[in-house]
């Protein structure tokens, strides 16, 4: 019988062979590197196996030339103690075991995820790109009657190949109002999230911090894509119903509130509406449609409460509202393209 403390070296060395594997593919994710990350650091064994594949696919031949597969090489072995020595040596026969099958994942996972997918081999390739700049917003007709809207600074992949319809946000917010086709699923792919509509209206927005998906009417499904390996377990989903919105903050449990869905997609209608909310909050929201910045010169400014109907990308028509409701002032500092909001002095009129 395998005792646990090698059968916990062969699961660190099949979990190493697919990262390998993922990190070399064209569709790495920026999650995907998240996720790397936090299963190296885990435990010693990972590390140890991680570093084992990289001497076996050397040894092969192969150099691993991607900056980024080094830099994480590089960091590996700057954090090893001498103590990992034996553990290395331990897990570089499993390594050079399970090469065969690490050097068959890294050259046809970008094929065969696509496959997968229901996608056609070359649809990655030649999926059309559309995107917004800053301030401006678009409407996307798409060949089965969908739309979406585009709000700034905004970019989506359309895959329309195979049995799947399937929209990559890369950055920014849309909303989709999805039309039902019996067969061919529509789905969202955002950071690592899968949305699924049933012929439905939702918007999602992508932050540096969070997802956000916000279910308008009909009904939609969220799950995450673990990749590969996610084909062969079973998902977790939520599923959504008009009104609810879904928060995803990296690897913690889905949230979901009931937020004013009128307001979440004022964007859509050319306004943005705000009530009793923080001056700090409200100015990072002017602040995405505008390449010229409005920035606080006070801390004790950002708890100012807010509220109103505003034009997305007239920080001129916002600075000068909120010196007619409050003791502020604003001046445009040329040398970092920005507008400062100060106190305005005692001697001053309100």
């Amino acid at each position: 019988m395998m005792s646990d403390r090698n059968a916990s070296a062969q699961s660190a060395g099949e979990t190493a062979a697919y990262w390998f594997a993922r990190l070399r593919s064209d569709r790495v994710s920026a999650a995907d590197r998240r996720r790397f990350e936090r299963w190296l650091g885990e435990d010693p064994e990972n590390r140890a196996a991680w570093m084992a594949s990289e001497a076996a696919w050397n040894t092969a031949g192969e150099a691993a030339a991607d900056p980024e597969i080094l830099a994480m090489r590089r960091q590996a072995l700057a954090m090893r103690p001498d103590a990992w020595t034996s553990r290395w040596r331990r897990h570089a026969g499993l390594a050079a075991a399970t090469l065969v099958a690490l050097l068959g994942l890294s050259l046809l996972l970008p094929r065969l995820e696509p496959w997968l997918r229901g996608e056609s081999a070359g649809s990655a390739a030649e999926a059309p790109v559309y995107q917004t700049a800053v301030g401006q917003r678009s409407t996307v007709a798409l060949p089965d009657g969908s739309t979406v809207k585009l709000n700034t600074d905004s970019r989506i992949l359309v895959h329309y190949g195979g049995a799947k319809r399937r929209i990559v946000l890369e950055r920014g917010q849309a909303l989709f109002d999805v039309a039902r086709v019996p067969g061919r699923p529509f789905v969202v792919e955002v950071d690592d999230k899968l949305v699924t509509a049933h012929g439905t209206s939702f918007d999602v927005r992508r932050s540096e911090t969070a997802v956000q998906i916000t279910l308008l009417e009909g009904e939609v499904t969220v799950e995450r894509d673990a990749g590969l390996l996610g084909y062969f377990r079973e998902p977790v989903a939520r599923r959504l119903a008009p009104g609810d919105q879904l928060i995803a903050i990296g690897e913690q449990p889905f949230e979901i509130r009931k937020p004013d869905v009128e307001r979440i997609v004022s964007w859509s209608e050319g306004v943005l509406i705000f009530e009793d909310e923080p001056l700090d909050y409200v100015v990072s929201e002017i602040n995405r449609y505008s390449l010229r910045k409005i920035v606080l010169g006070a801390e004790t400014m950002k708890d100012l409460r807010i509220g109103g109907v505003f034009e997305p990308g007239s920080v001129a028509g916002f600075t000068a509202a909120l010196e007619k409701t409050f003791p502020l002032t604003s001046e445009i500092d040329e040398s970092r393209n920005v507008i400062v909001l100060r106190w305005r002095d005692s001697s001053e009129p309100l």
